[in-house]
């Protein structure tokens, strides 16, 4: 191995750091409705999102790749054209993920601004990968299939997950039923 393959290696390895980081601020600061809404699912369903996201990636994604390893040229198109889908939804839900972060981040040093936050997070979650054996073999299949659920679950048609009663809402429960309780017609 020359001096040429190790900076090859290593440009390689930076570009995708890189590439990776500004697609998920991309997509979180051009989104921000789909990607918030990815970011209520990991926060209140986080199970539910690795599970949608395994199930996804086995019924999606090995089709995908056996099209894609087929010779016929259109089986190849639409391997890719399925992966694509898959991408963007790992992409929207990533988005969600490095937002659950910033918010962390934004709840322990409130003086850092929200694009600052959003900022070292994208970098946080990309660069975590890069951990040798850890964040290859483990952290990087747990961040895609728990994006890709996400990613499904806040690009799906139909109403948005509700957040389960915390018991901070609870006196705010108890005055609208007991408002509720109250003849009609009769204002407090």
């Amino acid at each position: 191995m020359t001096l040429g393959d190790v900076l090859a290696v290593l440009a390689t390895v930076v570009s995708l750091v890189v590439t990776g980081m500004a697609v998920v601020l991309a997509a979180a600061l051009l989104f921000p409705a789909a990607t918030g809404r990815a970011q209520r699912q990991l926060q209140f369903r986080p199970w539910l999102s690795l599970g949608v996201g395994v199930i996804v990636g086995l019924v999606g994604g090995f089709p995908a790749l056996v099209l894609l390893a087929l010779p016929h040229p259109g089986a190849k198109l639409c391997g890719g054209f399925l992966l694509s889908l898959l991408g963007t939804r790992v992409v929207v839900g990533a988005a969600g993920v490095v937002q659950v972060m910033a918010d962390h981040i934004r709840d322990r040093s409130p003086s850092v601004s929200p694009f600052a936050a959003l900022s070292y997070s994208g970098g946080l979650f990309v660069v975590a990968f890069l951990f040798p054996c850890f964040g290859w073999l483990f952290l990087l299949p747990i961040a895609v299939l728990w994006s890709l659920g996400a990613g499904v679950t806040a690009l799906r048609w139909g109403p948005e997950p509700r957040r389960p009663m915390l018991e901070s809402d609870l006196p705010v429960v108890q005055a609208v039923s007991q408002t509720s309780a109250r003849e009609p017609g009769v204002v407090p």
